[in-house]
């Protein structure tokens, strides 16, 4: 293990340096500037009734400054120029989001007042921190961002699951230590898990959204996968046309990608959508001849609104409805020929294995848990094909 970690920190050495000392002295000098030069009055930030339970103990200041070895681990460990970019451009995202609320909505935390006999750390911290900059926590996006960063190296180098336990553990432990030296309030973390994670999809966008995408091809015998940038949708060939599974974004891409399967799009004569999001359905239109079918669809038109166990016979092919919201309101997945389960963003896959969709992302996670045990109820599904991260055999992994 020592050796990885010894050829990870040497891979772009000089890089690191330079990166490393420009941001850290940039972002915190950028962060005691604003609070000392207001363009507008600061808000006072009321405390929640949990707030005034939390007792203040300035000893966690020892916990609350430990963000200061925690911060360089996940940097140092990583290896490519690439990687190191967008670790970047999502810390700056991170700040440059922070920075700006904190210039148009200044907020103020209001200290205890027994702060004499606290320790020296702890003066030094509010001599140089002032009560100014409270939301979001600059604090608590820092350390969930490089948590995350941390977790996903330790999984690429193989670690043991006690590493990233005890990086989670002193995470957690120093975003709590901003309550208990004071210094936020629970609004002001909250906000900052927010900023944290945005942060963390932008340094991680390609895996979570595209690395398991699957490329522009023939998925089985009749059914083709379509790379439209950040989705898949699927098109499944029967006797007389074509029917689609959501239909894509991008519209002059599409084209293309119809002709490089030597397909037409006049020749698609449904589309089922399995949600409104526009990933899936803003090019709906591009297939005159479709009918569309949706659960949040009108009946007039070509529009054919669905309902859980509907059942439609397409020429050769027999689509059957399964409601599974979660995800949004009017998620729907698509049993094709009892065999090929299209799930949209219900789940996604890891080495294999189905999961839930990303909580952060989803408008009721217990509803889409509940829909994940519905389509568990399925029998006889030979393949799972989702809509950002492939497709599976493994149904029975649930």
């Amino acid at each position: 293990m020592m050796k990885e970690v010894f050829f990870r920190v040497s891979e772009n050495l000089k890089l690191k340096l330079l990166l490393g000392t420009i941001l850290t002295f940039g972002i915190y000098a950028g962060y005691l500037l604003i609070q000392r030069y207001l363009f507008f009055s600061p808000v006072s930030m009321e405390q929640t009734s949990l707030d005034r339970v939390i007792p203040f103990v300035p000893d966690s200041v020892y916990v609350y400054q430990s963000i200061w070895f925690l911060v360089p681990i996940a940097p140092w460990l990583m290896r490519t120029v690439k990687e190191i970019y967008r670790y970047t451009v999502g810390l700056l995202v991170i700040c440059c989001i922070s920075f700006t609320v904190f210039m148009v909505f200044p907020t103020i935390i209001t200290r205890p007042e027994s702060l004499v006999e606290t320790n020296l750390l702890y003066q030094l911290l509010i001599q140089v921190d002032k009560e100014l900059n409270a939301f979001p926590s600059l604090h608590v996006s820092l350390v969930l961002f490089h948590l995350l960063c941390c977790i996903k190296i330790f999984s690429e180098m193989n670690l043991r699951r006690r590493y990233k336990l005890i990086v989670w553990i002193w995470a957690m432990g120093i975003i709590f230590s901003t309550l208990l030296t004071k210094q936020h309030i629970l609004y002001d973390v909250f906000g900052g898990i927010l900023v944290g994670l945005l942060g963390y999809v932008i340094f991680d966008f390609e895996n979570i959204f595209l690395a398991k995408l699957l490329p522009t091809g023939r998925v089985e015998k009749k059914i083709f996968a379509i790379h439209d940038g950040i989705v898949n949708f699927y098109a499944v060939q029967t006797t007389e046309g074509i029917v689609c599974i959501d239909a894509g974004w991008r519209e002059s891409h599409i084209r293309k990608e119809f002709k490089r399967l030597e397909l037409d799009v006049d020749d698609v004569v449904g589309v089922f959508l399995t949600h409104s999001h526009f990933d899936h359905s803003k090019c709906s239109h591009i297939f005159p001849a479709a009918t569309i079918y949706s659960k949040y669809g009108g009946n007039s038109g070509a529009r054919v609104t669905v309902r859980d166990k509907d059942s439609f016979q397409i020429h050769d092919i027999k689509i059957d409805v399964v409601e599974t919201p979660g995800h949004s309101d009017c998620s729907v997945s698509y049993l094709l020929d009892d065999d090929f389960l299209f799930t949209g963003d219900l789940l996604q896959i890891n080495k294999g294995k189905p999961s839930p969709f990303y909580g952060v992302l989803n408008s009721n996670n217990r509803a889409l848990k509940g829909s994940i045990c519905k389509i568990e109820k399925l029998q006889g599904v030979k393949c799972l094909l989702t809509s950002h991260h492939g497709i599976t055999t493994h149904f029975s992994k649930i």
